[in-house]
């Protein structure tokens, strides 16, 4: 497991969940509590998959587009949410998540999720 994973989530509880979780099985992970927060961070972004709510405050991941590095928006995204409406899953479609979860999140099957959409982005 040599890629690093971008966690993105206003809620501290469930960001340090997915974080403490991913380091466990051997992931590198970076974490931002907005997409705000990752726009402004300098370090290379390198491979791996951006874990992210779908729902959260400040600007959205359409107006940030603009200010996200290319290596960031290449990244396969992954959506979790506590929104369990058809609008919030619309949007992860839109989006083109390489999966969606509602939160709580199973670790497995994120770690199976983040395999699986790492591996297609390579092979593709």
């Amino acid at each position: 497991m040599n890629q690093t994973i971008y966690v993105i989530d206003d809620d501290a509880s469930a960001r340090g969940g997915i974080v403490r979780y991913l380091r466990t099985v051997g992931y590198v992970v970076n974490a931002f509590e907005s997409l705000e927060a990752l726009a402004a961070w300098n370090d290379p972004v390198e491979g791996g998959c951006l874990v992210m709510d779908v729902c959260m405050p400040g600007r959205s991941l359409e107006e940030l587009q603009g200010e996200l590095a290319e290596d960031v928006l290449r990244l396969p995204m992954i959506f979790v949410t506590a929104n369990r409406d058809t609008k919030t899953r619309a949007r992860a479609k839109a989006l083109k998540a390489s999966a969606f979860f509602y939160k709580p999140v199973d670790g497995p099957a994120l770690v199976d999720a983040i395999e699986w959409s790492t591996q297609t982005k390579m092979e593709g």
